[in-house]
């Protein structure tokens, strides 16, 4: 296996949704795990012009690649021109002259003029049957050509019995890294943490083959009885909007206590209580991101990427 410092370039969405944690750790877990394993690692967003414009994109992505030490390693890029807030565009292209691998969630980054120099483009899904279905289904263009290998965390996708497309290409299965450092939670304090912290609702639900693919909303309300089989409490920080009341309520009748993850985040101290100067809003960036939905090791993602050869 080759094992030599490469240079990688990850593209991914942080900003453009500002604060969801989830989606932000999903990024970032392969930025920093790369980063851990002695690579050379810079991250790319592309956004549209009004995205890019909106201060609160700015700002957020800022205080994101500063808190992680990637100021001089990040640009938040406005798509079809050469403005970025971070690292200059004319850098990010000489740069990705010398990039061996391109990690391209969802196939963000559909600049050829930063991609086509990098011999390995791997499309990274980590939307498993949605993007094949948006593709193969509605017809909307994914983004999957101008890529050299194609990774998803849907492990059966490609596998016999698999209803979702293949789209006609070739899926390498791997699971999502964590950088374990990163965690805040610990085993001794987490019982008074939120068990979740996400979107309730999501993108565009499909259905195919009879089979129904939704969103987190569809999957919990199957679920919504369970604070009642247990004293257990249950926390989940929740972006529900409050036109969702029936939701809500289903939610609230049933024991959930939801927070709100825009405005709720505290840390413990030693004892397990909490202090005042450790309370802090999930404005800040890694409060944001407190707790990753994201699971398995990106020495796997790596070791795949690397078998399979430019």
């Amino acid at each position: 296996m080759r094992t030599s410092r490469l240079t990688i370039l990850v593209s991914g969405m942080i900003a453009d949704d500002p604060y969801q944690g989830g989606a932000t750790w999903a990024v970032l877990q392969y930025v920093l795990g790369f980063q851990r394993l002695g690579h050379d690692v810079y991250l790319v967003e592309p956004v549209n012009q009004a995205a890019f414009n909106s201060p609160e994109t700015s700002k957020y992505f800022f205080e994101v690649t500063r808190a992680f030490g990637l100021e001089q390693k990040a640009a938040l890029w406005s798509a079809g021109t050469q403005q970025t807030v971070g690292i200059p565009y004319e850098f990010l292209r000489q740069m990705s002259a010398k990039t061996d691998l391109l990690i391209n969630i969802s196939g963000m980054l559909t600049d050829t003029a930063l991609t086509d120099s990098i011999a390995t483009r791997v499309y990274l899904d980590l939307e498993p049957a949605f993007n094949q279905l948006w593709q193969a289904v509605q017809g909307i263009d994914m983004h999957f050509a101008g890529h050299t290998h194609f990774v998803t965390i849907g492990m059966a996708i490609g596998q016999a019995g698999c209803a979702v497309p293949t789209c006609g290409l070739e899926w390498l299965t791997t699971f999502q890294p964590v950088v374990l450092e990163t965690l805040a939670c610990r085993r001794a304090h987490c019982s008074r943490w939120p068990h979740h912290r996400g979107q309730l609702a999501g993108y565009g639900s499909i259905e195919h083959g009879g089979v129904f693919y939704g969103q987190k909303a569809h999957s919990l309300r199957a679920f919504i009885h369970l604070p009642r089989l247990t004293p257990e409490k249950f926390m989940p920080a929740l972006a529900i909007h409050s036109g969702e009341t029936k939701d809500l309520k289903a939610l609230a009748d049933s024991g959930w206590r939801a927070l709100n993850p825009a405005k709720w985040r505290t840390r413990r101290n030693a004892t397990g209580n909490s202090s005042r100067d450790q309370r802090r809003s999930s404005a800040s960036p890694k409060a944001a991101m407190s707790h990753p939905n994201v699971a398995g090791s990106v020495t796997a993602t790596y070791a795949i990427l690397l078998q399979a050869g430019p």
